[in-house]
């Protein structure tokens, strides 16, 4: 399938060996930037000290073998899968160990093909800037952690899911005040219909008590844009 060199190493071996310092390789800070991949299988698992722009600016990858991957204890993913056309599916853990504000900026912006997202887990300095811009076709996504910061915009996913949406309110922090997040009004009137075709959601007593004027969280403003 890969074809084999002089040494009798497979080109598949020789790649990602390479790449890879033999598995060695913790810092993968674009590894995948700008590359062409299609599908994505590298030999060694990736467990990642810092995986900012890991997949940035990726417009070719469609799938990934994300048993791979392990990204949960990287110190940032800025524009991590930021401008990843073609992807669809991130089918792994996502988290950061250090806190600081930028490590979440910009890092699913414009993966307008991207349908679901595993699990996210958040922490309360974390800025979402631009994070989900251009995110079209998201349905399914999971928050785990605390949301504390402002800048969480995901007015452009209206496919979002009542699962997803129910995870994003329930991530809020309960201990911050003056703090707004920005979900998509064709999402929770789709989300929340109170019968099929009615795309009423934002007037059911159902979303009313998640995120409207009765809701538990009355310390953020939940916008609908």
């Amino acid at each position: 399938m890969y074809g084999t060199d002089t040494g009798g190493k497979s080109y598949y071996d020789e790649f990602w060996d390479s790449l890879q310092q033999n598995g060695k390789r913790t810092d993968y800070r674009s590894f995948f930037y700008s590359t062409s991949f299609t599908h994505i299988d590298p030999k060694h698992p990736i467990r990642a000290s810092n995986s900012d722009s890991i997949f940035g600016n990726q417009g070719s990858v469609e799938t990934v073998n994300w048993e791979k991957f392990d990204l949960t204890n990287t110190s940032s993913l800025y524009n991590a899968f930021g401008y990843c056309g073609k992807l669809q599916s991130v089918d792994t853990d996502l988290a950061v160990s250090v806190n600081t504000a930028t490590v979440l900026n910009s890092i699913f912006r414009n993966c307008n093909a991207l349908v679901r997202v595993k699990k996210i887990t958040a922490f309360p300095e974390a800025v979402w800037k631009n994070s989900f811009d251009g995110c079209y076709k998201l349905v399914d996504i999971t928050f785990d952690g605390t949301i504390g910061s402002n800048g969480l915009n995901l007015k452009d996913s209206t496919k979002l899911s009542k699962t997803s949406i129910t995870s994003i309110i329930n991530a809020l922090s309960t201990a911050t005040k003056g703090l707004t997040v920005t979900l998509s009004k064709v999402a929770v009137n789709t989300a929340f219909e109170t019968s099929e075709g009615a795309n009423d959601g934002e007037l059911s007593s159902e979303w009313d008590a998640l995120g409207g004027e009765n809701r538990e969280k009355k310390n953020w403003t939940i916008s609908l844009s």
